[in-house]
């Protein structure tokens, strides 16, 4: 299982190949890359800096502006084929509701481009936050656990891997939990990070999550899939704030603890 990291357009002011230099420093084994305006025209630079930091793309996210629906972006199937990338992320619509016609059209694509570029579409559980507050419209008080069940479910219909998103679903001992039984078997990645009640995308040294536990938990299992730390500490800043690297180091070396490495 190798320690993945994902890159970012924010902060707005650093490039591109400081994250690939310094999550290498850091002992990242990879990264997904999130399309943005810094990358999704820079395919050629994407490529040399994977090659000159021994940093492989081992997928890809989906840009912003195709997850609120402004434009579906699909060349960025294209993208993925030129790259040698098998494995794409992607959230549900925002502003949409489960059960909307958008929403249903929306996964019919997604299906349709996982078989025309040969890729895995991996769809991911989201925070019930303003942007997709109708993606958690259950009667349940806790509406995280069915909102997992229904992307679950969803994937399921679609032929779709999924993408466990640790602090998203927020729950401190996942492998405790019935629901991430459940979707064990379809999860393509895990986007990685602690958290608390009033952060998400903490390092693995801080927040609520039994990071220990739930790492012990996938190397016993024999999880295969993809493990992409999501740490943005102390903040993801939009503009003048620093990435913290060293943030990212401290979670790699829990991870290479736990899975021996």
């Amino acid at each position: 299982m190798k320690i993945h990291a994902s890159i970012t357009d924010f902060p707005l002011l650093s490039h591109l190949e400081e994250f690939f230099k310094n999550f290498s420093n850091a002992g990242v084994e990879g990264v997904e890359i999130v399309l943005g305006v810094k990358s999704r025209w820079k395919i050629q630079k994407l490529k040399y800096f994977s090659k000159k930091y021994k940093l492989p793309i081992a997928s890809l996210h989906q840009p912003a502006w195709s997850g609120v629906g402004l434009y579906f972006d699909e060349e960025i199937g294209e993208i993925a084929q030129e790259l040698g990338v098998k494995y794409m992320v992607f959230h549900p619509l925002a502003f949409h509701s489960f059960d909307s016609r958008a929403m249903k059209n929306y996964f019919q694509r997604l299906s349709k481009i996982q078989e025309k570029y040969g890729i895995h579409v991996m769809l991911e559980n989201m925070p019930n936050d303003i942007a997709y507050k109708k993606l958690h419209q259950f009667p349940q008080k806790n509406t995280l656990i069915p909102h997992m069940e229904k992307i679950s479910e969803i994937a399921d219909e679609y032929g779709l891997l999924l993408t466990y998103d640790v602090s998203h679903a927020e729950l401190k001992k996942p492998q405790n939990e019935k629901i991430f039984q459940d979707m064990f078997s379809h999860i393509g990645n895990i986007h990685m990070s602690s958290f608390n009640k009033n952060q998400h995308h903490l390092p693995l040294s801080m927040g609520d999550l039994d990071s220990k536990g739930f790492l012990t938990y996938l190397k016993n299992k024999k999880y295969n899939g993809l493990l992409t730390l999501e740490v943005y500490y102390p903040k993801l800043g939009l503009v003048l704030d620093r990435y913290d690297f060293s943030a990212i180091e401290d979670s790699v070396k829990i991870a290479k603890e736990i899975l021996g490495k």
